[in-house]
């Protein structure tokens, strides 16, 4: 009897679908705009939880029988290079047509003090200075200060990496699968809106790209790719930019280094390891010390974003149940009629950047006290506080709610002379285009969750979590997941994530076809 329920639910793999599934629409049920009783609330979770016992198992059987075919006979370099070129054609064109529209590019608060900091050698490292060096400074300085070359260079960079995961999928499957990678990307309006923001998030993403199509390879060349010198020192080079642009990105780049080495010799893991280690040291040591970076002092109130956010929903929707040390405290931070304004967007960013609000009261509380305070919160008011712990972090998991990924683009006034001159025509169209898609296409496009729900299947429906060679490819889906939910953990503001998890958007895709290529596993018995 046991062995049959274990084999209808297929294994540990259905019953993890079941609990995340569970865990993704329960938070919908929980914070239901109908504002359901508890009673109502347990009624509806507990019919949520028998449909996805019965579907659950159903959708991993039926997806364990899908593969994709892989290529046996590798097409002829010259073919290859052909095809490179023409990906990479197609990009830039999509690109420039976004350029056209935003010349010079999208500058806000953030990137003008980057620009700013490019042009006067004064450093600091609150977005890290490598970024600043690297995609602000050295365009600069290769043309003379051409404004302009910042987001030049930013979409042949991009352009590059999306030709070359196009062109790893046509090398191990085929031109359809090819194409249809390019169109989801390049059709994605979030990709021309992230491509012309010269943010870390932007070179994280393609950074993240390149890496994901580097393990791609790996696998599907079983480590044969890793038998090149220059595609260790790629692979290498690669992940220590990609380490220094973000602050956090050691949440992606720590477990793909741990999920590479295993396809390298003991030598080769540890070359690369010791050189990884060497680049972050060398930039974050010497460079920075020779360029004089400035340092960004306390950052608690950028980490404590998850925290405070549980506070504010307690504090705006029920400070009478507070404790009275919590509820000082809160209005120390910021006064109660500013959470009251700005709460209505569901988390702390706004009241953050409120000018009546004082953010040096949560460092001179510290981590330890801000978190005994939401315990406290959740204590006083626990259908509150969940619900906005829910508002801050479901973008990361959500494929019900109606949040849309994008930024709309604009230009910050400065003093360095910087507007756009682009053609208006093409930015109106984009602005329709992009709620246009929004709306009719949020699961393709715009929605984290929905890639996240579509990687986790892929790994349950093909992989055995019990087998060490299918661990090794599983390990490769781990550094996005651990970035989003690990990210999320550390967000202000919901409206961030735009920006912070459309990587996922243009990675999540190589992975669901690596999972799905025949011969990796498929047909396999889960009982």
């Amino acid at each position: 009897m046991i062995k049959k329920i274990w084999s209808f639910l297929y294994g540990i793999n259905g019953i993890i679908l079941i609990v995340y599934t569970f865990f993704v629409l329960g938070t919908y049920i929980v914070t239901s705009k109908l504002d359901l009783s508890i009673k109502y609330s347990i009624r509806w979770l507990f019919i949520l939880l028998i449909a996805l016992v019965i579907v659950c198992p159903y959708i991993l059987k039926r997806l364990n029988r899908v593969t994709i075919k892989c290529r046996e006979n590798p097409i002829s370099n010259e073919i290859s290079i052909r095809f490179f070129f023409a990906f990479f054609i197609i990009a830039m064109m999509v690109f420039l047509i976004y350029w056209a529209g935003y010349y010079p590019g999208g500058f806000y608060g953030d990137q003008m003090g980057q620009y700013g900091q490019a042009i006067s050698n004064n450093y600091d490292d609150w977005h890290p200075a490598f970024h600043t060096l690297l995609v602000y400074k050295l365009p600069l300085l290769l043309t003379f200060g051409w404004t302009g070359s910042i987001i030049l260079f930013q979409i042949i960079a991009f352009s590059t990496a999306i030709s070359y995961a196009a062109f790893a999928l046509l090398k191990h499957t085929n031109k359809t699968v090819a194409f249809c990678y390019l169109g989801i990307v390049l059709l994605n309006p979030s990709t021309g809106n992230t491509a012309m923001q010269p943010t870390k998030d932007a070179t994280f993403s393609i950074g993240t790209l390149f890496l994901v199509t580097f393990a791609f390879l790996i696998v599907c060349s079983k480590k044969r790719w890793l038998s090149k010198f220059r595609h260790i020192i790629a692979l290498i080079v690669v992940l220590s930019i990609t380490t220094l642009v973000r602050h956090n990105a050691m949440l992606f780049t720590v477990p793909y280094l741990i999920a590479v080495i295993l396809y390298m010799s003991k030598k080769k893991a540890i070359i690369s390891i010791v050189s990884f280690i060497m680049i972050i040291v060398m930039v974050k040591g010497p460079l920075y010390s020779a360029l004089n970076v400035g340092g960004v002092g306390k950052r608690q109130v950028e980490t404590l974003g998850l925290p405070m956010t549980v506070i504010g929903a307690v504090v705006t929707n029920d400070p009478e149940s507070l404790d009275a040390e919590v509820l000082k405290f809160a209005y120390k931070v910021a006064p109660k009629e500013v959470w009251e304004e700005n709460y209505a967007y569901g988390d702390f960013n706004h009241v953050k950047w409120d000018p009546r609000s004082n953010n040096k009261v949560i460092e001179e509380y510290g981590a330890g006290k801000v978190l005994r305070y939401m315990m406290s919160a959740f204590s006083a008011n626990p259908r509150a506080a969940i619900q906005g712990l829910i508002k801050l972090t479901d973008p990361v998991y959500t494929v019900t709610d109606d949040y849309s990924y994008y930024e709309t683009l604009g230009a910050a006034d400065n003093e360095y002379g910087i507007h756009w001159t682009g053609v208006e025509m093409i930015r109106s169209a984009n602005n329709r285009y992009t709620g246009a898609v929004s709306m009719m296409f949020p699961h393709l496009f715009m929605y984290v969750g929905s890639m996240m729900l579509l990687l986790i299947v892929s790994v349950l429906s093909k992989c055995k979590l019990n087998s060490k060679k299918d661990w090794k490819k599983i390990l490769f889906a781990i550094p996005i997941l651990a970035y989003n939910f690990g990210t999320m953990l550390l967000l202000t503001g919901a409206s961030d994530s735009s920006r912070f998890f459309y990587y996922s958007f243009i990675t999540v895709p190589i992975l669901i076809v690596l999972f799905y290529l025949n011969g990796n596993n498929s047909n396999q018995s889960f009982s």
